[in-house]
């Protein structure tokens, strides 16, 4: 865990001392469950967005919208950070030099250019154009694909991961015995 990974709103992990080990399953777990951002951006940095890109490729036909893919922490700080100057600069950028902008220009920002509030109040901003974007097909694809990196043996963790929190959608566990889940919101 490093500071620069950590990211506001949900989560517990954002709290965690800078150099704390965090295993890879407590991770996934704590993206999945909580919807801990600073989880998530973890996972991130340890698969390297490429092969986040790649895995989007497979499973999205809106893939093309997620290049960059954005982390939580540089969502947040585009659309909270010196708002809206920072979050236009990105936007004016061709797609291919969206990614050396939030290296140069956006990562290297701390959390406290957010302000008291990270992610509080206000209205849902730039949800058409800074964000992630899949259809409830790429959505069911990707559970698909799941699915099926669940049945590989050094994989299997990723069933009960993806379990661990069913959202309180009261379905018949008789008739749903096995209910995955991945809860998340907008800022704002």
């Amino acid at each position: 865990m490093t500071g620069a990974l950590k990211s506001p709103g949900s989560g517990t992990l954002q709290f965690v001392p800078a150099g704390t080990r965090v295993p890879v399953r407590q991770t996934a777990a704590k993206m999945i469950a909580i919807s801990d951002n600073t989880a998530a951006d973890m996972l991130i940095q340890l698969v390297g967005r490429s092969a986040v890109h790649a895995q989007d490729r497979r499973w999205s036909d809106h893939a093309a919208l997620n290049v960059p893919f954005l982390t939580t922490r540089e969502l947040f700080l585009l659309k909270g950070a010196d708002y809206p100057a920072l979050a236009n600069r990105y936007l004016s950028l061709t797609r291919p030099r969206r990614a050396a902008f939030l290296a140069s220009s956006v990562d290297p920002l701390p959390l406290q250019a957010l302000g008291p509030n990270p992610g509080v109040g206000g209205s849902p901003i730039d949800i058409g154009t800074i964000e992630w974007f899949a259809s409830p097909d790429d959505i069911c694809r990707a559970f698909a694909g799941l699915q099926q990196l669940a049945a590989q043996p050094k994989l299997a963790p990723l069933g009960p991961i993806l379990s661990a929190n069913n959202g309180a959608i009261g379905l018949d566990p008789a008739q749903w015995p096995t209910i995955w889940y991945k809860g998340g919101n907008e800022p704002g």
